[in-house]
């Protein structure tokens, strides 16, 4: 028995419509693979720096001999989270504290790495870029500024790339990049320098008002490159 034409054309088009469904079903989009480890600012699950506190504290803006205060600091990356731009990463402690002035209404914040270099996010604008920290490929003379959330400008520069890194008699590093920071607040100039080694992150900080220098980070853990008395 022979069936029907418009019995044969449905069964044509509830194939076609089949075969096009379970094609869809089987296609699947991957995820951006995430992005390399920043050569000077390598991050890891579990990754921790110990640095050292040097606080210079002036009784007023006459006084030329300041008080001297000095304190141990413990960094550490509490976790890692993969998404298809890259990472989210939280540290303790707060990351925009440290580097600039009260956190620039960042706090708290993630660090963003992705395709285009590290960023300071606030938390709770998960779809605003926030504040570009260091670019994924820097270059000596770079400049780049940004607006934080309370209104500031963000002034960045690469101070020096590929350059050795010297502490006084303490820290020896062949290959570092400085990164400067500047600022404006309530009429005042903030700057900040951040010195990061090659393969190693973070060497040291130092935080100015002005011209005077109130606080200098530095890394105590980075044996072999701690020079011996």
């Amino acid at each position: 028995m022979k069936s029907s034409a418009p019995a044969t054309a449905l069964r044509l088009l509830l194939a076609l419509a089949l075969g096009f469904s379970l094609g869809r079903c089987q296609v699947k989009t991957r995820a951006a693979p995430p992005p390399s480890p920043h050569p000077y600012l390598p991050i890891e699950p579990g990754g921790a720096w110990t640095l050292q506190l040097t606080h210079w504290e002036y009784p007023s803006r006459f006084d030329s001999m300041p008080l001297v205060f000095a304190r141990e600091e413990f960094f550490r990356i509490g976790s890692m989270e993969q998404r298809p731009e890259g990472w989210t990463i939280r540290t303790e402690p707060g990351v925009a504290s440290l580097l600039f002035l009260g956190g620039l209404g960042l706090e708290p914040a993630d660090l963003i790495q992705d395709s285009q270099g590290f960023w300071l996010r606030e938390q709770a604008k998960k779809k605003d870029p926030g504040v570009l920290l260091l670019p994924a490929s820097p270059s000596a003379g770079q400049t780049w500024s940004a607006p934080a959330p309370t209104g500031i400008e963000v002034q960045c520069r690469v101070l020096t790339l590929g350059e050795p890194f010297s502490a006084g008699t303490r820290i020896e590093v062949p290959d570092a990049l400085a990164l400067e920071i500047n600022f404006q607040s309530e009429g005042q100039a903030e700057r900040r320098v951040l010195w990061l080694g090659r393969g190693l992150g973070p060497l040291s900080l130092e935080a100015y008002t002005g011209p005077r220098l109130l606080d200098q980070w530095q890394r105590t853990d980075l044996y072999p490159f701690i020079r011996q008395p």
